[in-house]
């Protein structure tokens, strides 16, 4: 239970407990994020550098699900 399954599980990057959205770099990802965007490991993201911005909230999220594929 906890930040210990949660840093375990796959976890979109804004949701990522090793590496905050608002308090670090959010082109930072642990082995567990994934990009909102492409819905897939981060590492894998072709535009991470993007797409590492990309959140579900706030004022921009419509612009970010609308490029949801």
């Amino acid at each position: 239970t906890g930040d210990f399954n949660a840093c375990e599980l796959p976890h979109l990057r804004q949701d990522c407990p090793r590496h905050s959205f608002e308090a670090s770099s959010r082109s930072t990802y642990c082995a567990n994020c994934f990009c909102f965007v492409c819905d897939g490991p981060a590492p894998d993201c072709q535009h991470w550098l993007t797409h590492c911005q990309a959140t579900n909230r706030g004022p921009e999220a419509r612009k970010w699900k609308a490029l949801r594929r």
